[in-house]
């Protein structure tokens, strides 16, 4: 997994305010890649998530349609 750049928005994990960032990996890196339940990943290499290394990343479908929505996670939203 390699680091690109910190994205112009902050995201809330559980009370935590931390940065975004974009990453990119050649292996599949989304939390979601083996959930049958939503759906395809989407291929483009590319992952979202906090700039730390340690927390879960999510490719570009996931991270649109689960976490910034909301529908696939409690405990983890974009703040502005």
């Amino acid at each position: 997994m390699k680091f690109i750049k910190t994205l112009p928005f902050e995201s809330i994990l559980d009370k935590d305010v931390l940065d975004c960032g974009l990453w990119q990996s050649e292996t599949n890196e989304c939390e979601f890649h083996n959930d049958k339940k939503v759906g395809k990943c989407d291929d483009s290499g590319y992952y979202y998530g906090t700039t730390s290394e340690r927390e879960p990343k999510f490719c570009a479908r996931h991270f649109y349609e689960l976490v910034v929505n909301g529908n696939g996670t409690d405990n983890y939203k974009l703040s502005r």
